[in-house]
């Protein structure tokens, strides 16, 4: 065969009942989370307002030399997993900075 399953690992063979599943789960459930949008990518004149802190091509506002290529710039927590989105971004940013923009 192409695949065969190997012993329950979670919860695991002692953990039968619907109660011992409920008990399992709220014992060890928990969330993940990518934090994302705590530099608020903007305009220039959005800084004093406190709405914006880079600009699209990832500049720090007053702050020469200085860029910011991760989620943080993100406006809002995309549905899936950021990374394939923090790639795009990286790239992007990099793409600028290589060409001097």
């Amino acid at each position: 065969p192409g695949f065969k399953a190997g012993p329950e690992a979670l919860p695991g063979d002692a953990v039968r009942t619907d109660e011992e599943i409920l008990e399992y789960v709220r014992t060890n459930a928990g969330q993940v989370w990518h934090p994302v949008s705590t530099v608020a990518m903007g305009k220039e004149e959005d800084v004093e307002s406190g709405r914006a802190v880079v600009d699209s091509r990832g500049r720090v506002f007053g702050v020469q030399g200085l860029r910011v290529a991760d989620a943080s710039t993100f406006p809002f927590a995309l549905p899936g997993h950021p990374q394939s989105a923090v790639y795009a971004l990286a790239e992007k940013i990099a793409d600028d900075i290589i060409t001097g923009r």
